[in-house]
C-alpha cells in the first residue's frame, strides 16, 4: 500500500471518529433545545389555565350604593333614582397621593357637567378602610377643599359596602383610589377611569 493510500485511510478512520460524535453532539444539543421549548410551552399553559378570570366592571349593573351626604348636599343618590340619568361615581382619599393630584381634573369634569339635567355626578371621599369617623372625614375633606379652593358637594361611603361591592367587579377584586365610575342610563357600567378625566368627559358626552 503507497503512502497516499495510508493517508487515506487514516483520514477515513478519523472522520469516522469524529463525524458521528459532531453528530451526536449536534443532536444532543438539538433534543434539549426542543424538550425546552415544549416546557416553557407546557408551563405557560399551567400558567394560563390556573391564571384566575379577568373580570372588570365594564358591562355589569351597578350595585346598590350605601353612600351618605357629607359637605354641602342633602341628596341620597340610589340606583332607582339613578335610572334615566348618566351617573359619574368619582371615589378618593385625600390620604391618597394619586387622588389628590388627580383632584382638579375630577373638578373641571364636575363643573363642566353640573347644569346638565341628565348628568350626576357625585364625589365620595373615603378612607383606606371604613368610615366610622365621619365627623373626622368630613372636616378633613372640607379642609382639603377649601386648601385648593375647589370645593364640591361630597359623599362618604360609611362602611364601605359600596366600595367593597365594586371591587368584587374588578380584576382580582382590586379598587384603586382614585376610581371614577361611568353608569348609563340603564344603570350599567361602561367604563372605568383612574386619572384621564377628559377622555371620561368624552365618553360622558358621547351617552347623551
Amino acid at each position: 500500500m503507497e503512502r497516499g493510500d495510508y493517508g487515506q485511510l487514516y483520514l477515513h478512520s478519523l472522520l469516522g471518529h469524529i463525524t458521528p460524535r459532531t453528530s451526536m453532539k449536534h443532536s444532543s444539543n438539538y433534543f434539549v433545545l426542543l424538550f425546552g421549548v415544549f416546557m416553557l410551552a407546557g408551563l405557560l399553559l399551567l400558567a394560563w389555565i390556573g391564571s384566575p378570570k379577568t373580570v372588570t366592571a365594564v358591562g355589569e349593573e351597578l350595585p346598590t350604593l350605601d353612600l351618605q351626604p357629607l359637605v354641602a348636599t342633602d341628596e341620597i343618590p340610589t340606583v332607582e333614582g339613578l335610572k334615566g340619568k348618566i351617573a359619574v361615581l368619582h371615589f378618593w382619599g385625600v390620604w391618597s397621593p394619586e387622588s389628590v393630584r388627580g383632584y382638579p381634573g375630577f373638578v373641571r369634569l364636575a363643573k363642566r357637567f353640573e347644569d346638565a339635567p341628565d348628568v350626576k355626578v357625585f364625589s365620595v371621599i373615603s378612607s383606606a378602610g371604613p368610615d366610622f369617623d365621619l365627623d373626622g372625614l368630613r372636616q378633613s375633606a372640607q379642609e382639603f377643599m377649601e386648601s385648593v379652593e375647589a370645593p364640591l358637594p361630597t359623599h362618604a361611603d360609611p362602611a364601605a359596602m359600596t366600595r367593597g361591592k365594586l371591587a368584587l367587579l374588578f380584576p382580582n377584586g382590586t379598587f384603586g383610589y382614585p376610581t371614577t365610575i361611568l353608569v348609563d342610563r340603564d344603570g350599567v357600567i361602561v367604563a372605568t377611569e383612574r386619572s384621564d378625566m377628559q377622555r371620561l368627559s368624552e365618553q360622558i358626552e358621547s351617552l347623551r
